[in-house]
């Protein structure tokens, strides 16, 4: 594995009585390209991706691609799964359906930069409105870094999420992320 240049995340932790410290983690990509975080430790630790999409099949083949690209994966069958998922755990990408039952992929996604809008999280969504959609001011309202249409390769998606992890603006990557917020909400 070689380390990225200028690739670290910062990330602030709670150690309780209200101390606060800043972890500084460099990610790490193996020769096959796999994004791994690296631990305190020394292990690398797959670069984890959260997908919400409420079509199983669908579900089952984006958690397939990703798991065979390296990542870990965690999928969310609803918008109110995904909520709860970001809620309690760390991911560095967040792929989001537009069209979920509970909470759509907008509505998590304001949930998301309201509550928490000092975390830089890359997302990326899918959809099978096509055209329907305004792309530019979804980039500007939510922040998402691209939009894929159904059908879609999931060759492309890999691509995007690498893309997202190897971005110098991004969670990851030279941003700090407060967590201490997110741990006590």
């Amino acid at each position: 594995m070689s380390t990225i240049p200028h690739a670290v995340a910062y990330v602030s932790v709670s150690y309780g009585s209200g101390s606060v410290g800043k972890l500084s983690t460099p990610w790490k990509t193996s020769s096959s390209g796999e994004f791994s975080i690296v631990t305190n430790s020394g292990e690398a630790t797959p670069a984890s991706v959260l997908v919400a999409e409420d079509d199983r099949v669908m579900a089952d083949v984006i958690r397939f691609n990703l798991e065979r690209a390296g990542y870990r994966v965690t999928v969310a069958r609803n918008g109110l799964e995904a909520w709860g998922q970001l809620q309690s755990n760390v991911f560095q990408v967040f792929v989001a359906d537009y069209q979920m039952p509970g909470m759509n992929g907008v509505e998590v996604c304001r949930a998301l930069r309201t509550t928490y809008p000092d975390v830089q999280l890359s997302i990326i969504f899918l959809s099978a409105r096509g055209l329907e959609l305004d792309v530019g001011q979804m980039k500007e309202e939510l922040k998402i870094e691209t939009l894929l249409f159904k059908p879609f390769s999931p060759r492309e998606l890999v691509a995007e999420i690498a893309k997202c992890l190897r971005s110098p603006d991004k969670t990851g990557c030279g941003h700090e992320v407060d967590l201490e917020a997110r741990m006590t909400r």
